[in-house]
């Protein structure tokens, strides 16, 4: 759980909440990107996806708050994006959080060349825009309030990794505050 990335800022708090979250990006295995699925597509949200998919790292595009399927009237603008998986789901209420679990699990990371033992955890980062979500996510996945969530963007600001074992596999959960606008 780290506070996110704030695009092109020269305030000391953001910067260092860039810092934890580079960190985040280059020790993850695989990425959540979430977005609101309420709102547009942002130029903030086509940025983030540059830099996501600059990492290399593979990705699942998550459209958050999506509260039922007449809500995902919204969702194909995201295709743009150009993410190969995306689910539309709300983490406030659960629903479709165990389709993305599915997906995390039916995913490539587990092979060999990874070589995940005990000791390895496979790495998620949830990474998005400030308020859509995230640690939302995150405290559903674990079923306990461990990250904060409030209405107020930029709740979350520093590093919090979580743990969770799945289907007997252990996976690692960084959670991100997300871009802000300059």
């Amino acid at each position: 759980d780290t506070g996110g990335y704030i695009h092109d800022t020269n305030q000391t708090i953001d910067k260092q909440v860039n810092f934890q979250a580079s960190i985040a990006k280059n020790t993850s295995d695989l990425i959540i990107f979430m977005v609101d699925g309420n709102e547009n597509l942002s130029a903030n949200d086509i940025t983030l996806s540059k830099i996501i998919k600059k990492s290399g790292k593979p990705c699942i595009l998550v459209l958050n708050k999506i509260d039922s399927i007449s809500s995902e009237v919204n969702s194909y603008s995201f295709y743009e994006l150009g993410f190969e998986e995306m689910i539309c789901m709300s983490a406030q209420n659960g629903r479709q959080t165990g389709l993305l679990l599915d997906k995390i699990n039916d995913s490539n990371l587990h092979s060999k060349d990874l070589e995940i033992s005990e000791k390895h955890y496979l790495s998620l980062a949830i990474v998005g825009m400030p308020n859509v979500g995230k640690s939302s996510l995150m405290n559903k996945i674990l079923k306990e309030d461990k990250s904060i969530v409030t209405p107020i963007a930029g709740t979350t600001r520093d590093s919090v990794d979580s743990y969770i074992k799945y289907y007997n596999k252990s996976f690692r959960l960084i959670d991100t505050a997300g871009l802000r606008k300059k």
